[in-house]
């Protein structure tokens, strides 16, 4: 009888560390989860806007690059350069550039 009742009061203290300590940890793995989630469906929504905005950017650039090789009568630097600032640069943005991890680079280098 002493038995019994020393495993059935083991039990109910595993029981009892085990509600007390599972639930915040779990917790803390949803939160990481669901923040996570969130940043990217942010990161997602804001590319909506931003990703035709760059391109709009980006082929305005290759005209007004297309255009200034025209004028400067083939001298190729000058165009280019134009040209590679506007195509490259990020098209999408990430949940690191929305957190300020990483930069947004609109304009390419």
């Amino acid at each position: 009888m002493q038995r019994i009742l020393h495993v059935r009061r083991s039990l109910v203290w595993l029981g009892l560390a085990a509600v007390l300590t599972g639930p915040p940890a779990a917790l803390a793995e949803e939160e990481s989860t669901v923040s996570t989630g969130v940043a990217g469906f942010a990161a997602g929504l804001c590319s909506m806007a931003y990703t035709p905005l760059k391109i709009a950017y980006a082929g305005s650039g290759l005209v007004v690059g297309g255009m200034s090789y025209l004028a400067s009568a083939g001298h190729s630097p000058t165009s280019s350069r134009l040209i590679r600032r506007a195509v490259r640069g990020d098209y999408v943005l990430t949940p690191k550039q929305l957190r300020g991890q990483n930069r947004i680079h609109f304009f390419g280098s």
